[in-house]
């Protein structure tokens, strides 16, 4: 039992060996290749059309401003609805205050009637 323990601790530690292995080859030969990329002489093809970037870096600039117009008009027809609401609703208890005072106002009023007749 303890061998065989020991035959797999063998292979794992060989398995993560060889993996380090691999991933340390792998990076300088990116490395390597990278160097060499470096080394050569440019011919301006990488540099043969940068106003590309630039409409690119453009349009999505101005995509980007037009969403932040589009939200912004959302955000204030949503504000100016919530105003709208808010001030129909104050009006409303507004009326339903003038009613109960104007309704108070009568009953004082018929009150001091009965109480003159009576």
């Amino acid at each position: 039992m303890a061998i065989q323990i020991r035959k797999a601790a063998a292979l794992l530690l060989a398995c993560v060996a060889f993996v380090i292995l691999l991933s340390t080859q792998n990076s300088t030969s990116k490395n390597l290749s990278r160097n060499l990329k470096s080394m050569r002489v440019s011919r301006g093809k990488q540099n043969k059309k940068p106003y590309l970037k630039q409409i690119e870096h453009h349009q999505s600039k101005k995509g980007y401003e037009n969403r932040m117009k589009r939200m912004q008009k959302k955000n204030e027809d949503m504000s100016k609805q919530q105003m709208k609401d808010g001030f129909a609703a104050n009006q409303l208890q507004k009326d339903n205050l003038d009613k109960e005072w104007v309704k108070e106002q009568q009953d004082k009023i018929e009150a001091e009637k009965k109480n003159i007749k009576g």
